[in-house]
């Protein structure tokens, strides 16, 4: 269960982590989360 949530969270909580963490959230999720959008923009 525990890896089904994450996969499945993973995906939508990165691209809404994107917005979050160029507010200022956790290193790792910012960073990612920045990455990510930068990416796919």
């Amino acid at each position: 269960m525990g890896k089904t949530v994450s996969a499945a969270s993973a995906r939508g909580v990165r691209g809404r982590l994107g917005e979050r963490g160029t507010r200022g959230g956790p290193g790792e999720c910012g960073k990612r989360g920045l990455v990510g959008l930068e990416s796919e923009a």
